[in-house]
């Protein structure tokens, strides 16, 4: 899938990740309680893990770096599955939790997916001690699909609950509707 190098918004700037995001990356996930909401990334997260991240963050699915007032925040990113959908995922910060800023992050990459992609559906999975992630998703259009299990490095785990949420393109649409995109 094809997304535009950088999505401004009023408050956040979506931009190509770059090598100098590592150090900030290792600092933001220094906090286990932001490595343990996410699937794949390892706590501690060392340098080495985020430069090769980011060294390969292309070939997986576009991923942008969240940025505020020229900072990295955060990290937000497609990947495809197998089901012929996307899976979006996405973390931030700890210090700027609560702030709405994720919300907006997630509907600028789902409009840019939807209105100049090829994404036809996407898909994400939030573990069930993660309530402020399902709030996000559903706030921003998408509906819950099911349950299963999960894993996450951090955590060492594989057996965590979680709950699976979808969006087409078509409700997608619909919902917007008369919206300026």
């Amino acid at each position: 899938m094809r997304l535009p190098d950088v999505i401004a918004m009023p408050r956040l700037i979506l931009r190509r990740l770059d090598a100098d995001d590592a150090r900030a990356i290792v600092r933001l996930l220094d906090a286990l309680d932001v490595a343990r909401t996410t699937a794949s990334i390892p706590h501690p997260c060392r340098a080495e893990h985020a430069e090769r991240w980011i060294a390969g963050s292309d070939e997986l699915g576009p991923a942008r770096a969240i940025t505020a007032d020229g900072r990295l925040i955060g990290v937000i990113s497609f990947n495809p599955v197998t089901d012929g959908a996307t899976e979006i995922g996405y973390w931030l910060g700890q210090p700027f939790w609560g702030q709405g800023f994720i919300r907006e992050a997630v509907d600028a990459m789902i409009a840019a997916a939807f209105q100049q992609g090829s994404a036809r559906r996407i898909t994400a999975q939030v573990f069930d001690d993660n309530p402020a992630s399902a709030r996000v998703l559903e706030r921003c259009g998408f509906d819950r699909v099911g349950r299963g299990t999960g894993a996450s490095v951090a955590r060492g785990r594989r057996d965590i609950p979680e709950t699976h949420f979808a969006c087409t393109r078509d409700s997608w649409h619909t919902r917007h509707e008369g919206c300026a995109a």
